[in-house]
């Protein structure tokens, strides 16, 4: 069908491909936060979000919870939780596209001073 003119073909993009970051090379020096919405319960449950903390170097979970959205207090007890184990995190790094870099750092971190 293309051959005769009835159809043309798309033209696909191209592979946006992103510059690969070295891993920190020890423990506790940036943990990776992030938050997965998904059906974690198969239906025997509502939807809900797992808020993870990850370290860099080790790719170890050093805090994880369920809520139901992803939201800064259900962070902010995920930071409480990984105090109790880790202690103060730095830097760290979120991957959610629900907080701007500025805004983690800024809230975040300034929980961290109040806690610590």
């Amino acid at each position: 069908m293309i051959e005769q003119g009835l159809w043309k073909g798309r033209s696909r993009k191209k592979a946006r491909i992103h510059q690969s970051r070295e891993r920190r090379p020890q423990f506790g020096e940036l943990v990776q936060i992030d938050g997965s919405h998904h059906d974690w319960f198969e239906g025997r449950a509502s939807k809900c979000c797992l808020l993870v903390f990850v370290d860099d170097a080790t790719s170890n979970i050093l805090g994880l919870c369920f809520f139901e959205q992803e939201t800064t207090l259900g962070y902010m007890k995920v930071i409480q939780q990984h105090l109790g184990s880790y202690g103060r995190p730095w830097p760290i790094i979120a991957i959610s596209t629900v907080f701007s870099g500025l805004l983690v750092s800024s809230v975040l971190m300034g929980y961290l001073q109040i806690l610590n």
